[in-house]
């Protein structure tokens, strides 16, 4: 059986689990630098690592007892800065629509600015979550082909990487409905 953990590691835990979700933002920066560079595959490398870190965050603040106000606005915040990062790149690139990016990243402030305002700090919902998954499943489909050479995969993964992001755009805004409703 595990001994409950002390006030101590609760502590850590929840600084570590801060520390991640602000370095899971901070990211973005060599992301956008190594597809800027044509390294595709170091910036697929930093995205899974980015990805771990919201995995390890979400179960460092689990662990500490459950998480802060400031965590609960931190952490969406943090996905939001790194997917728009992406998706911004994409767009310049013509793989994404920058009205559907500028749509997407219109509604992340507007429930950005709305949480900010809630005690709790507004804990993304399940249907947030699912937005979230579908926003990270575009760029992993537009990004892990690409370095393999294989242009036809590359394709059909783009193709299926737009599926994702309307699906995304729909969620979000559908997420958006719903957390107002809630307030």
């Amino acid at each position: 059986m595990n001994p409950k953990p002390t006030h101590k590691q609760k502590t850590k835990a929840r600084k570590l689990a801060n520390a991640l979700t602000i370095t899971r933002a901070l990211l973005v920066i060599p992301i956008l630098i190594s597809l800027s560079t044509g390294n595709q595959f170091i910036g697929f490398l930093i995205l899974v690592l980015a990805s771990l870190s919201d995995l390890a965050d979400g179960w460092l603040a689990r662990f500490s007892g459950g998480g802060s106000s400031w965590g609960a606005q931190m952490d969406p915040l943090a996905d939001k800065v790194l997917i728009a990062g992406i998706f911004l790149w994409f767009a310049k690139e013509s793989v994404l629509p920058i009205w559907g990016v500028y749509l997407l990243i219109m509604r992340e402030v507007f429930i950005s600015c709305w949480r900010s305002d809630l005690p709790s700090g507004g804990p993304a919902s399940n249907l947030g979550k699912l937005k979230t998954i579908l926003q990270f499943s575009t760029i992993y489909l537009i990004l892990w082909p690409s370095f393999l050479g294989n242009e036809e995969l590359h394709q059909l993964f783009i193709q299926t990487a737009l599926i994702f992001f309307w699906l995304s755009l729909f969620f979000a805004y559908f997420s958006a409905i719903h957390y107002l409703k809630r307030e």
